[in-house]
């Protein structure tokens, strides 16, 4: 017999954690020579709920000189329940997932969510992401990260 109070409230978990700033680590299918899990921040939501722009988490900091000024250094003192290393947020790119492939993935295995981010460090993320020159307005703008005009 099928337990429904147990999936429903598994979806709930999933809805409660869709939101901006939870960390997430699942199978990167993106990564060379084979996929490898990785961590990922919700950055941003667009209004019809239908998909997410990550950002990374990458224990290196990038050999890329153009991508240096897009990246915020984490050290894990006060945020052990998502980072156990030293690494660095890639603020130069989104990933792009659909919000029906996330909250599918955390209902499934709960363990998908590591946390969310400090305050002090979705500030900086959002700042980041606002300002980058690698991301194309229209990305941007989907997602709330334009610069407002006053």
């Amino acid at each position: 017999m099928i337990d429904n109070g147990s999936f429903i409230d598994s979806f709930e978990f999933a809805d409660d954690n869709l939101v901006v700033g939870v960390v997430l680590k699942f199978l990167a299918d993106f990564t060379k020579p084979k996929p490898k899990f990785k961590r990922f921040i919700i950055a941003g939501i667009d209004d019809g709920m239908e998909k997410a722009a990550l950002v990374l988490i990458n224990t290196d900091f990038p050999a890329l000189c153009s991508l240096a000024p897009y990246q915020i250094h984490l050290i894990p003192e006060g945020r052990e329940e998502y980072v156990d290393h030293e690494c660095f947020i890639d603020c130069s790119r989104f990933y792009y997932y659909s919000m029906e492939f996330l909250r599918n993935l955390i209902a499934n295995n709960k363990d998908v969510v590591l946390g969310k981010v400090e305050d002090e460090d979705s500030k900086e993320i959002k700042r980041l992401l606002t300002a980058s020159e690698l991301i194309k307005p229209k990305e941007k703008a989907l997602f709330h990260f334009q610069i407002e005009k006053h």
